[in-house]
């Protein structure tokens, strides 16, 4: 009778170590599926990363395009400006003189109208 349940229980640790052995399997199978689910995301998450960083790079080189663009527009209005400034300071010193010049001729003409 020992000898029987010795077999018995000798059997049933056969069969637990057997049943192990197979969860132990069953276990790394899962981990490994969850390690290549894990990289997966880790790979999408990079990529993500990256078109940001690529979407952000691209934004900044518009952002100093257009800045130079608008220091451009805005030199060229200055530019434009100062000239105008000159050209209007020449034509009202012209306009001074021909004033000068005409209230020059109207005494003449009163000192003649009055001889």
């Amino acid at each position: 009778m020992l000898h029987d349940q010795k077999a018995q229980l000798q059997e049933q640790l056969t069969v637990v170590q057997v049943e192990n052995k197979q969860l132990e399997e069953q276990v790394k199978q899962l981990q490994s599926s969850v390690d290549l689910a894990d990289k997966k995301r880790a790979e999408a998450t990079l990529r993500q990363v990256e078109t940001l960083m690529q979407e952000i790079e691209e934004l900044k080189i518009q952002k100093d395009t257009e800045k130079k663009e608008k220091d451009q527009i805005l030199e060229e209005h200055q530019q434009l400006v100062s000239k105008l400034t000159s050209e209007l300071d020449r034509e009202s010193t012209k306009l001074v003189k021909l004033e000068n010049d005409c209230m020059t001729y109207e005494e003449k003409v009163s000192i003649l109208e009055e001889k």
